[in-house]
């Protein structure tokens, strides 16, 4: 009874923990309460790479006194943008064109090699959340490149930085409260004291928060699909539904309330401390696909009437598709859970 008794107590935690998920560190921003803010903030339905609790990790007590006071501002949300180039955004750039896009030379990566006790930034990164609203990045930079992921080191850069440039402000499909920004850095002198952690660290400190992160995700698309079903049922329940549509709307619940027990067991397991790589990529994998499924179904049932972007289903439909790609595609959540399986 003694391990049914405890598993139990951390279920009920994990559910208390998805009713205000920044307590549990599943998103949003955690800063020490002397900085004028509880310890925890509960979360929002931002970016759910929790840059900051990696600044919290690998940052000195510097770091904590010059960059967390001013994350107290009203535009909190935007103060910090992790400048971490994903697929074709790690380019070397030189200049900004006339219409603000980034023109493009060399190799294809952003380098910060020292300069006595600077590093000295050239190149540019491409969809960066918040990147056109941030007064303070976190920069990604390889400090060596010879050494691959193992020369990547993190820097915390002030946009005002000479040699600092923004680009286009780019046009998403969804997510439309977010900004998604072109950086660009032309021999921009960061000093060696905003280093964030160990030199060539940065892809240690970036992993560290990965089930984390797409756990957070995972419990995105699972709210949102939740939400999903309860708008279309709502919808519907003023017309004469006939079995068809009926029999949608209970594999529509089916799903949903198995995509919870799943998110129940990974955030027990967060809790614990012990969710693991696989049990994320598990977690975020099938609440990604069941929220692409269940709106498109949702969707298709409420017809016309959904296909508004006054309509919540509408705007589920288009701020939902990037969960599939961000903090790791649908494949390589695959390639990780078949690794984890022996294969």
């Amino acid at each position: 009874m003694g391990g049914v008794r405890t598993a139990l107590t951390a279920l009920l935690a994990a559910r208390r923990g998805a009713r205000h998920p920044g307590n549990r560190g599943t998103c949003g921003v955690r800063r020490p309460s002397r900085f004028g803010l509880p310890a925890q903030r509960r979360g929002h339905r931002g970016d759910p790479a929790a840059v900051p609790r990696r600044r919290r990790t690998a940052g000195t007590h510097r770091h904590l006194y010059a960059v967390l006071p001013r994350v107290r501002l009203p535009r909190a949300e935007a103060a910090v943008a992790p400048a971490v180039g994903r697929g074709r955004g790690r380019r070397r750039a030189r200049h900004v064109g006339a219409r603000g896009r980034i023109r493009h030379e060399g190799d294809g990566h952003a380098r910060g090699p020292r300069d006595g006790d600077h590093y000295v930034v050239n190149g540019a990164k491409t969809f960066i959340s918040n990147g056109a609203a941030a007064d303070l990045v976190v920069l990604a930079v390889k400090t060596d490149p010879a050494a691959g992921r193992n020369g990547i080191s993190l820097l915390v850069v002030e946009t005002d930085t000479p040699g600092f440039e923004r680009g286009r402000k780019l046009d998403k499909l969804g997510l439309k409260a977010q900004d998604l920004a072109e950086l660009a850095f032309t021999d921009m002198r960061v000093p060696v004291t905003n280093r964030l952690g160990e030199e060539n660290e940065g892809f240690r400190y970036l992993s560290a928060n990965l089930a984390q992160e797409r756990l957070s995700i995972a419990i995105n698309s699972q709210a949102a699909a939740e939400a999903a079903v309860d708008t279309a049922a709502e919808m519907l329940a003023d017309r004469r539904t006939d079995q068809h549509t009926k029999f949608e709307i209970a594999g529509c619940v089916t799903e949903v309330r198995a995509g919870r027990a799943l998110v129940d067991t990974s955030l027990a397991s967060l809790v614990a401390g012990e969710l693991d790589g696989a049990d994320a990529a598990l977690a975020k994998l099938y609440c990604t696909e069941l929220q692409g499924r269940v709106v498109d179904r949702c969707l298709q049932l409420a017809g016309s009437d959904g296909y508004r972007w006054s309509s919540s289903l509408g705007r589920a439909y288009l701020d939902g598709r990037v969960s599939r790609i961000y903090g790791g595609s649908s494949e390589i959540m695959k390639v990780i859970i078949a690794k984890a399986a022996g294969l």
